[in-house]
């Protein structure tokens, strides 16, 4: 059986498209619009973060750095995101964040977006 991670996992393949490098591209939508430039989620058995194909590697390298911390978790209440729209505001400035807590029908997870 699937844990919650190897479920999010899945669930991040069928809403993003990804190069080569496992990066995401573009969102599997009929408009196929970017793809965040940062997907994080949350379960109890784990994380799962991806990074868009073009966020220069330094970026990257701050970002997983900064993920490879997070604990794992399933509420988010409290969470502070601030560290991660400072790293990706050098890189370029942040668009939008997207955060739902409980991920509409999918409750085995939590996601944060950024573009």
């Amino acid at each position: 059986m699937r844990d919650d991670r190897e479920l999010l996992r899945l669930h991040v393949t069928a809403l993003f498209a990804h190069d080569g490098d496992g990066r995401m591209t573009v969102t599997n939508e009929p408009a196929r619009t970017p793809a965040p430039r940062l997907f994080l989620g949350w379960t109890a058995a784990g994380n799962v973060w991806l990074f868009r194909h073009d966020l220069r590697l330094d970026v990257v390298d701050a970002l997983q750095r900064r993920c490879s911390q997070e604990p794992a978790l399933v509420d988010t209440d409290g969470w502070e995101s601030a560290p991660y729209l400072a790293v990706l505001g050098e890189h370029r400035p942040v668009e939008s964040v997207w955060h739902d807590p409980k991920l509409g029908l999918v409750q085995y997870a939590t996601t944060f977006h950024v573009t």
